[in-house]
């Protein structure tokens, strides 16, 4: 099953192979991510106010639910899996939500707002080049 998928995603070229590798790349950031989140639960993380049993009732909630769907995430990014890449905008769509549209709630994230928009940006730009180059590939008759 593993062969099959290397060789389809190769089969695309150099777009795919980039895609492949761009997912990859997303995918240790947010494990980064995941790995903040699971040092806030279990007190890891210096300050006062972020450890599980100090923290807000909102900041419970979404780090449990972040601490969860990042890993989640990033194997499904990792390993080429479809359902990879919703639950990786699904994930982001909730750290957006959190930090953009609950600033009063959840400060700071700058860094991690603009990573996930950046990493979007590139998604869909990489997508729909594989799918421009693809098209194109379909449409041209073949040489016999």
């Amino acid at each position: 099953m593993e062969l099959e998928l290397y060789h389809r995603k190769r089969d695309q070229g150099l777009i795919g192979a980039a895609l492949v590798v761009f997912k990859r790349m997303v995918a240790l950031f947010l494990i980064v991510f995941a790995l903040g989140y699971w040092a806030r639960i279990t007190g890891l993380w210096p300050g006062n106010g972020l450890q599980f049993d100090t923290m807000p009732e909102h900041w419970r909630i979404a780090s449990t639910v972040l601490a969860v769907m990042l890993p989640v995430s990033a194997l499904g990014l990792w390993g080429q899996f479809s359902w990879g890449t919703i639950s990786w905008l699904l994930t982001v769509s909730i750290e957006l939500v959190m930090y953009l549209g609950l600033p009063e709630r959840f400060a700071g994230g700058r860094e991690v707002v603009w990573f996930h928009l950046a990493a979007i940006i590139v998604y869909f730009a990489l997508k729909a080049l594989s799918r421009m180059i693809g098209g194109r590939r379909r449409i041209l008759p073949s040489r016999s």
